[in-house]
């Protein structure tokens, strides 16, 4: 029997170890591949880099260091809310500026779901989902033949 609690516990460091540490470890990924993807010009290469160090900074000091330990329980909804907000926000300029960082945005889906209650976590996933489909073809701008495309058919116009 305690092979059992053993192996919850192994399996318990091992999850702690995966979700705390999955956000830097899928910016870094994201970081690399946008860096090799195609060398930006200097500027552009030091906005990105920036960013990405906003990123690990907001993670840091608004997830790992305030819960003590790099865990999946819910910290505080509100908390957690605001920590979320910045990860999409971070996520979503950094995917404005290459389509690469959606693999670091899909940290937004795995975090909703573990840190957040059920209804919160719904909303977090459409949100992640909204910037992850949205952001990297852009928001449909204010010309009618663009918005045409995502209204209800008009009589004139049927499907």
């Amino acid at each position: 029997m305690s092979a059992s609690k053993d192996d919850g516990g192994r399996w318990e460091r091992h999850s702690e170890i995966l979700f705390g540490g999955l956000p830097y470890l899928l910016l870094f990924l994201s970081t690399v591949l946008s860096v090799v993807h195609g060398p930006p010009p200097a500027r552009r290469l030091l906005t990105t880099l920036g960013l990405a160090a906003v990123a690990a900074a907001w993670i840091l000091g608004t997830y790992t260091l305030p819960t003590g330990r790099r865990s999946r329980q819910p910290y505080g909804t509100v908390r957690t809310a605001v920590y979320f907000a910045g990860l999409l926000a971070i996520s979503a300029a950094l995917m404005a500026r290459d389509q690469v960082f959606m693999l670091f945005a899909a940290t937004g889906f795995l975090q909703a779901l573990v840190l957040l209650p059920t209804v919160w976590a719904l909303v977090s996933v459409a949100a992640t989902s909204f910037v992850v489909n949205t952001v990297p073809d852009g928001f449909p701008g204010p010309r009618p033949a663009r918005w045409s495309a995502i209204s209800p058919p008009s009589p004139s116009r049927p499907w």
